[in-house]
């Protein structure tokens, strides 16, 4: 899971693995990132469906998701010591 932190994807785990079969590819997906909690409603625009996802992380991989991953949170530690 570290490695998709590190690059900025949220590892969502679907609450109810049939929702798995409501996503499909090219569908737009939807999350809030600045209030990341254990568990989260993730939205399809495309078939106006919301679907319950759990989010297993530290409070530091959060900030990482939120800055954009590891590089732009280190970038970001760096200006702020500037």
């Amino acid at each position: 899971m570290a490695d998709l932190v590190n690059f900025g994807i949220v590892p969502l785990i679907f609450m109810d693995k049939q929702d798995y079969g409501a996503v499909a590819q090219g569908d737009t997906l939807q999350l809030d990132t600045k209030g990341l909690a254990d568990k989260m409603c993730l939205k399809n625009a495309t078939k106006k469906t919301e679907i319950q996802v759990e989010l297993n992380l530290s409070e530091r991989d959060k900030e990482v998701i939120r800055a954009g991953g590891k590089l732009a949170a280190v970038r970001k530690k760096q200006a702020k010591s500037d």
